[in-house]
Parts: C-alpha cells; structure tokens; sequence
C-alpha cells in the first residue's frame, strides 16, 4: 500500500522489494501492481549492481543477477547472485546516515545510544522454523576480527555505547572472537554489547572471556522444554545441554534471554506446561514466548504445504 501511494505520486517510481518473502515467494511479490523489482537472497550487492545499471539508463537493468520482475503473472526470475563469500566486501555500517537525534529503543539494551551489526551469515543446523539456512546457506560465513574491530572502533567514535550482534552463530567461529575479545579486553574499548547463542556453540569458558570483554546478555534459542519437540524440529539439542548453558551463564554473570515458541507441532496443553515448568527452573533473565509460525523457506513450510488441500 505504500509503495502504491508512492507511485501515484511519482508514476515513474521503480519500486524494488528486498528480504525473505521476495526470495521465497517472488511471483507473489510481483503480482502487486506496486511492486517492479524484487531481489531474492542477500541484496546488497544485488541492489548495487541494479541501481548502477539502472542510472545508466535502458533497459540493462534487467539483466542483473539475483532480481525478478514482470506483472501478469509473467514473471522473469534471473539467475542467482553468487554472493559475497567475503563478508568484509560489505561496507560498515554508516549510521551517521540517520537523522540527529534518532535512536532506537530495545529492552535488553544496557546504555544508550546503541547499533545493531551482524558478524556471520548462514547455518549449518536444521531447526524446521527458520529460515536463516535458505537464505544466507547453510555453511557459517564470518567477517574477519580486523573488519569486525574497525567497525566497532567506527561505532566508539560516533558515540555509540552498546552493540547488539543479531548473528544466528557468531559463537560458533572462536579463534576469530577470540581476537576481538582481546582487543576489547586490552585496549578497554568503550562498547558493551550482547548477542545470541547456540545451545551447543558456547561453553564456559567463552563466557567468561565474553563477559570481560564487555558482553553482558545472551539470548539463547530453548524453543520448547520438551525433548520430543526439540527433536521433532529438529533443534539438535538436549534438554542437560540448555540447562548446562544457563547455569553457566549464571555462575559467571552474563544475564540470559530465552527465546520460547509455543505451538509446533505435536504440542499439547500438557507439553506446553511441561515448558512452563522446565523455563521456571532455568534461572533466566527475562524470557518471550513466541507462537511457532510456517513461514516460506522454512521446511515446516514446505512439509505443511504438502499436507495442506
């Protein structure tokens, strides 16, 4: 609707749609008359490409990799763009960018002003709900310590206060955060920050280093509380191992988030008080309670799909 309303305004407006409904469902997209372009999968890159071949002028643009458009069901989908197999290639965020005085609020921030930032892309697990591994692939992609030190120096110097690292496995690559967690720790950067963790992906250890170099919350992925439904989607976890990574979590001080879902299935009333019950006794933080969702690119998705007339 809004990008309807921005073309009547200015008719000759291209229009282009990024993120994962445009990579998992890009004929729905382009049935809407507002909608010209879509782009399927990481878009940077992408967008650059179309934009510069777009100001060029003609009709080059269609040719670029990784986008879709056409109306009336006439789709044209082009091939995949390859993708930035280095993360580096992606510049720092400018958050400069924004207006003066536009900060952002989120509750588990500690001070303020604070940015967010993503270290890693994709995933090798399975977890039936996401859709991390369709987009990004399912092998860890990280930027390098240098890249990742630079843009938090970058962030100190504005006079950001805190970090939220939205990365699914940013614990899974440890010599790499092992170099960034001694340079926050020798050269006492000025930054707090916290992130997610996978059950699995993090010991003690790796907490006690991360808490020195400023981290002070994880948010950890339980889903459910009981080990049939773990297995069922396929979260390739024990319920002794989320009890392990809380209680570590504890003993060393990091405050915990735990992310829970209600509703996948083969969930009862019983399993979801089994939940209740087994998230009581975590010792957490602060924890949420999501309702499981099929969203496309997901293989719950997928498996619904083909049960459903």
């Amino acid at each position: 609707q809004v990008l309807a309303e921005l073309k009547e305004v200015h008719p000759g407006l291209l229009t282009v749609v990024a993120g994962a409904h445009a990579t998992f469902m890009p004929e729905q997209c382009l049935e809407h008359n507002a909608v010209d372009v879509i782009v399927r999968n990481e878009e940077e890159l992408v967008i650059r490409d179309l934009l510069a071949s777009y100001e060029r002028g003609g009709e080059d643009w269609k040719q670029t990799l990784g986008i879709g458009f056409g109306k009336n069901g006439s789709a044209t989908l082009n091939e995949q763009y390859p993708g930035p197999k280095v993360l580096d290639e992606i510049p720092i965020t400018d958050w400069s960018l924004l207006p003066k005085g536009v900060y952002y609020f989120y509750p588990l921030v500690k001070r303020y002003p604070f940015v967010t930032d993503l270290t890693t892309r994709g995933c090798p697990k399975k977890c039936a709900f996401c859709m991390a591994p369709g987009f990004y692939g399912n092998k860890v992609r990280g930027r390098s310590a240098e890249h990742i030190i630079k843009g938090f120096e970058h962030y100190s110097s504005q006079g950001y206060k805190e970090v939220y690292i939205k990365d699914e496995m940013f614990t899974s690559l440890k010599k790499r955060n092992d170099v960034v967690f001694d340079y926050m720790i020798n050269k006492q950067v000025d930054l707090t920050w916290f992130c997610s963790a996978a059950v699995g992906w993090i010991d003690k250890p790796m907490m006690e280093k991360m808490k020195r170099a400023g981290c002070h919350t994880i948010k950890v992925g339980v889903e459910s509380g009981v080990q049939e439904i773990l297995d069922r989607i396929k979260k390739d976890i024990t319920l002794d191992q989320i009890r392990d990574t809380f209680r570590w979590a504890e003993e060393v001080g990091i405050n915990t988030h735990a992310h829970l879902m209600i509703g996948h299935p083969g969930e009862t009333e019983d399993t979801i008080q089994q939940t209740i019950d087994f998230i009581k006794k975590l010792n957490h933080t602060t924890v949420t309670f999501g309702i499981m969702t099929p969203f496309p690119g997901t293989p719950i998705f997928e498996e619904l799909a083909q049960e459903t007339p």
